[in-house]
């Protein structure tokens, strides 16, 4: 049965949304379907999220690929699939993209009214998001390890190894943002790929190199094959100094964006959750992230 947005005909996008929803019905044994907006503005009209069956027949790869071919001609929307296990287990963990869009204010399709639909109100609000924030401080964290080992290299003037860690850091910093804004901490060990996947649910995280620019082309593109270096000891031309610096400053920017970003997944989801946003929280966690990154210039001031 059709909810929402789908019996509102004066809603902006109700053709686009009734479209797509019958398509995938079509294809996919369903059990529900959510439609919601993205946290940033202009990637596209929003996210379909397709909670399949599990009396569903066919593989969770073959149910992506109908879903994948379905959508390759409706660009206007990102989509995701999951299992209601998987989703029900993410929200256990505090995952903020299933608080921000699978809740029944985002409902447009569900196979009955008593199943399938996901209830926020089972779930101690406040628990959710403590574990949302513990979560993604786990994989926040593993980024500025591998940022020690970056220093260390640079200190070494081992420019490959140095260019190698800055790809393992950015990686890290991507598979950690795609858990909140896509649903999944992305297995993928190719930041080129993995910024790709990010681009259709972040325009920020997905111009973090923008690749109609040569120099930061060529800058992700040695990057990359640094990992290749390392990894399958291919041969690639030497690491510049210069590429290290642009490198550096976007591992820098994508740390701070990532950060960012998931404040406003918590904002958004405590919204959700009805929960109080605290303002002065922000202030303290912006004021935290800017001490962090320009510590040592202050210091550097203050001595001067």
């Amino acid at each position: 049965m059709y909810h929402n947005i789908l019996i509102q005909k004066d809603y902006p996008d109700y053709s686009k949304i009734k479209k797509i929803v019958k398509l995938l019905l079509e294809f996919i044994e369903t059990d529900s379907i959510y439609f919601s907006r993205h946290l940033e503005g202009e990637v596209n009209i929003g996210i379909i999220t397709v909670v399949v069956s599990e009396d569903n027949q066919d593989s969770y790869d073959d149910i992506y690929d109908h879903a994948r071919k379905i959508f390759k001609s409706h660009p206007e929307f990102s989509f995701r699939v999951y299992s209601a296990d998987w989703v029900l287990m993410q929200l256990n963990e505090g995952n903020t993209f299933f608080i921000m869009h699978c809740s029944e204010h985002e409902l447009v399709y569900s196979v009955d009214e008593s199943s399938s639909v996901i209830s926020l109100k089972k779930f101690d609000a406040k628990w959710l998001i403590k574990k949302s924030e513990k979560r993604f401080r786990l994989y926040f964290n593993e980024s500025d390890i591998i940022g020690r080992d970056v220093r260390f290299h640079l200190g070494c003037e081992n420019h490959l190894m140095a260019a190698y860690m800055m790809h393992e850091q950015l990686c890290s910093l991507f598979v950690s943002s795609s858990w909140f804004l896509t649903g999944n901490a992305v297995a993928h060990d190719d930041i080129g790929k993995l910024q790709e996947d990010l681009s259709k649910f972040s325009n920020i995280l997905g111009k973090t190199f923008d690749t109609d620019k040569e120099e930061e082309w060529i800058v992700l593109e040695q990057l990359v094959d640094a990992r290749s270096a390392i990894r399958w000891n291919s041969e690639i031309e030497p690491i510049s100094k210069e590429s290290l610096k642009v490198a550096s400053a976007k591992v820098d920017w994508a740390r701070m964006e990532v950060r960012k970003i998931f404040r406003q997944s918590v904002a958004r989801s405590k919204e959700r959750l009805g929960i109080p946003i605290d303002e002065a929280e922000f202030l303290d966690e912006s004021m935290e992230l800017f001490l962090k990154e320009n510590g040592n210039d202050i210091a550097k001031n203050k001595k001067s």
